[in-house]
């Protein structure tokens, strides 16, 4: 993919204030606080249960037993440390 149409999209989400501008680096992920995170998992939830729901209803009833015989995926990683849930920053370059 080129990297034009990479950085347009980076540069709209840096409008929409997802995604900060790193000078001569490229592009990071905004920092979001407690509130916000917890407006985005209602959103979220709002958005993605009625759809799964959706989808489940329109899935054929064999669809869950072959889903059943399907071998177990990896397990989940350990569960993080407790406390605030700070992700580390991350800079996208855009090849400038």
């Amino acid at each position: 993919m080129s990297a034009t149409p990479v950085r347009e999209a980076m540069q709209q989400l840096a409008g929409e204030g997802a995604v900060e501008v790193v000078p001569n680096r490229g592009f990071r992920v905004a920092e979001r606080g407690a509130r916000d995170l917890a407006e985005l998992a209602e959103v979220r939830t709002m958005l993605e249960v009625p759809a799964l729901i959706r989808l489940a209803r329109a899935l054929p009833r064999s669809a869950g037993r072959s889903c059943a015989r399907s071998p177990p995926r990896a397990s989940r990683p350990p569960p993080a440390e407790t406390g605030p849930a700070t992700p580390k920053p991350t800079t996208v370059s855009t090849g400038r």
